[in-house]
């Protein structure tokens, strides 16, 4: 992120340390707030962002999947945020 604020792009995060029970207001005044979203997901299917789509109506269409088995490079991170812009 800071990389991203630097270079001038506005981002933030957020990060769920649980799922259930989903907090749905919380989220919903996130993510109606922006115009851009982008879940970053360690799996091939987006199930987090089919979640939050179950829990909020929000189709979230900007993903940065990886499934390799392997953690995110910021790297990774930084270039697929900078393709969806």
């Amino acid at each position: 992120m800071n990389i991203l604020n630097q270079k001038k792009k506005k981002v933030n995060l957020i990060h769920f340390t649980y799922l259930y029970p989903f907090n749905s207001e919380y989220i919903e005044g996130i993510i109606g707030e922006n115009n851009k979203n982008v879940v970053v997901e360690n799996n091939k299917t987006a199930q987090l962002a089919k979640i939050i789509m179950m829990n909020t109506g929000y189709r979230i269409k900007n993903k940065i999947l990886k499934y390799s088995g392997r953690q995110f490079l910021p790297e990774e991170i930084i270039s697929g945020i900078e393709k969806i812009e």
